[in-house]
């Protein structure tokens, strides 16, 4: 895991606390890998402790890295 310097949305702190928009988004993502439409998965997370981790699992292909490489871009010059 590496260290973070909060970007966008910078409120970080130590305390495990949920965030609506982080769910929706995983129910999402868990909801099309149970039906089968997603076969593989690039991911980025930060931890509660100002840490983050990484993960890559299933398929991947050209388009995959090409939006990894978009995402890391929008990240970096514009808020989400």
């Amino acid at each position: 895991m590496g260290s973070v310097t909060p970007l966008h949305n910078g409120d970080l702190t130590d305390e495990r606390k949920p965030r609506a928009s982080v769910i929706e988004a995983c129910e999402e993502l868990l909801e099309m890998a149970k039906s089968g439409e997603i076969v593989g998965l690039i991911c980025a997370y930060t931890v509660h402790d100002k840490t983050s981790g990484r993960m890559a699992t299933g398929a991947m292909y050209n388009s995959t890295i090409g939006d990894l490489e978009r995402i890391k871009l929008q990240v970096l010059f514009s808020e989400l």
